[in-house]
């Protein structure tokens, strides 16, 4: 079995990323590639793929602790502000996106 280390990326928006990786991934840390915020993880390249949920939240963002896992905080001094990232990976059963039907109504 060889490992890899791969890079992920997560987008800079707070919310849900769910990405696509090698099943037992090892997640070993949070980062920014230029101005891209990226996770990097130890993963078997041969291994079938398997969904992970990772939830960014910024500073003084409220949220619920139960069912995360905290991955890492990464800083990016932008030319306004500076932003500070906190990311976790959810764990928990994730309740499932309720379709809605588009289209007009009478």
């Amino acid at each position: 079995m060889s490992l890899q280390i791969c890079k992920f990326s997560l987008g800079v928006d707070p919310g849900r990323a769910v990405i696509e990786m090698p099943a037992d991934a090892e997640i070993l840390s949070v980062g920014l590639q230029g101005k891209s915020l990226m996770l990097w993880a130890i993963v078997d390249p041969d291994r079938a793929t398997s969904r992970r949920t990772i939830e960014i939240f910024f500073t003084g963002q409220p949220f619920e602790i139960a069912d995360r896992k905290f991955i890492g905080s990464v800083q990016h001094e932008g030319a306004i502000a500076t932003v500070l990232w906190h990311v976790f990976e959810w764990i928990g059963e994730l309740i499932p996106v309720q379709e809605c039907e588009m289209g007009g109504g009478r």
